[in-house]
């Protein structure tokens, strides 16, 4: 294979943002054939480049540089002939590039077992150098769409003005040193550094309560933006487990075929690892549907971004996938596409269960479960709790809040013989009323303050730029 070819061969299947951008620049001045002949010359050129490095199985990539050519081309056709272009367009037009790098990822993936295959257990030089340059070959059009994911994500974050028509100049190399950077962390750092990683994930983490995560992050009363980026960076520590558990599976086999005491030793050490390492990933993957599916919950409460949500883990497991099917050897390449492919569809499902929660009822079931709580304390000590914190040492856990504002915990006044439990609630999240709502009375209570009327005052007072007022 020539090098000069080959380098410009990526170059122009790199510069794809490129090309788009200019044909969209274009396309506002006049008709739509542009962004076409932007595409259509792009694909042109990566052809000729592709045919001066003489690279075997090109199919394969020719392949890959027409699906490209295709998905880039699509959402120019979506946004003209669907009807509604600011709900089904404007998603199919985020689906669009991850799909891409999925094919491209899927086609990267069979191409290297097919080199690997046609070259046999023992290679020569020439060989290696052509499976290499093979691979390099194809793993450039997985970058290409990766590129344009990031891209649109950061045209969706910051706008497309901040950047100017040559962002994609910048995304390149920021994804190029993301993915090396992960190659590199998966190859040389240990599974350990991984487990105790997610296990400082999995405490801290994502199980906070709420109310303890409103007391750290006080700007707004809602979820705070940062905590999607929790989920992203336990979707990326999940692959890196999931890499270090099928290098440890790898050894195992390997130590299972030579039959001797210092090889059954590093079976036995091989199998541990990978079986602890599995089901740590497993937990950390659960914990992060878990946290991803409240996170949702919480969003309904307030102006609800929805699906956008996802957009940040989806970009982590893509750059995930990417980096298992760069640094897995083989067939095991397929694990990258499967993560790409089954993590989005767990967290699209995950969110779309999560959407269909009517916090409003889910609060009513809260409370009664607090109020069957009281009770229970009352039968067991002869008496109503002064605190809700004396139900159990573990209350914060153990009995969550209402899903009404976010970190807000119930309304309780409480006696020997009486106990009002309740919780501050709003028809809408930019409605200006917001009252105490009473769930419960129990006993004659003395003349006790308004419902709430601590609560309410505290949260005048932590969100004081607030556009509306609370008010007892």
């Amino acid at each position: 294979m020539k090098t000069r070819a080959f380098y410009l061969f990526a170059l122009s299947v790199l510069s794809l943002g490129c090309w788009l951008s200019a044909g969209f620049l274009l396309s506002r001045r006049g008709p739509d054939w542009p962004v076409a002949l932007a595409i259509a010359a792009w694909l042109f050129i990566s052809a000729l480049a592709l045919a001066a490095t003489r690279v075997s199985h090109s199919a394969w990539i020719y392949a890959g540089l027409l699906v490209l050519a295709v998905l880039s081309l699509l959402p120019s056709v979506l946004f003209r002939i669907l009807p509604d272009h600011l709900s089904l367009g404007f998603g199919l037009t985020l689906l669009i590039p991850p799909i891409a790098v999925l094919i491209t990822l899927l086609l990267y993936s069979g191409l290297t077992s097919k080199t690997w295959q046609s070259a046999g257990t023992v290679e020569g030089e020439d060989s290696q150098a052509e499976r290499k340059q093979t691979e390099r070959a194809a793993v450039v059009l997985v970058l290409s769409a990766l590129t344009l994911v990031c891209w649109q994500f950061a045209v969706l974050m910051f706008g497309f003005r901040l950047f100017g028509p040559l962002s994609c100049l910048i995304v390149i190399p920021i994804v190029l040193l993301f993915v090396s950077a992960l190659a590199l962390a998966a190859r040389k750092v240990s599974h350990r550094v991984w487990i105790l990683a997610a296990a400082l994930l999995l405490l801290p983490g994502l199980s906070l309560p709420a109310s303890v995560v409103n007391n750290i992050f006080t700007a707004s009363p809602e979820p705070p933006f940062g905590l999607s980026l929790m989920p992203s960076v336990a979707l990326l520590i999940t692959a890196l487990l999931l890499y270090s558990g099928l290098n440890a599976y790898r050894e195992w086999q390997h130590a299972s075929a030579v039959e001797d005491g210092r090889s059954q030793e590093q079976r036995k050490r091989a199998g541990r690892a990978a079986a602890v390492v599995f089901v740590v990933g497993a937990l950390l993957l659960a914990k992060t549907l878990h946290n991803l599916y409240w996170l949702t919950v919480w969003d309904n409460t307030y102006d609800s971004l929805g699906y956008l949500w996802l957009v940040a883990p989806v970009v982590a497991v893509l750059f995930s996938g990417v980096m298992l099917s760069i640094t897995l050897p083989g067939r095991t390449k397929l694990a990258g596409f499967l993560y790409s492919l089954l993590i989005p569809a767990l967290m699209i499902a995950v969110s779309a269960r999560a959407q269909r929660v009517d916090f409003r009822q889910l609060t009513e079931e809260r409370a009664g479960r607090t109020s069957q709580a009281i009770e229970t304390y009352y039968a067991r000590e002869g008496h109503y709790p002064q605190d809700l914190r004396q139900l159990t040492p573990w209350y914060v856990l153990s009995l969550p809040g209402p899903v009404i504002i976010y970190g807000q915990d119930w309304c309780y006044d409480g006696g020997e013989d009486y106990y009002r439990l309740g919780y501050v609630y709003r028809e809408h999240w930019s409605d200006p009323p917001t009252i105490g709502r009473i769930y419960k009375t129990k006993g004659e209570a003395p003349d006790l303050h308004d419902m709430c009327e601590e609560e309410i005052a505290a949260l005048r007072n932590r969100y004081p730029y607030l556009f509306y007022e609370y008010y007892e």
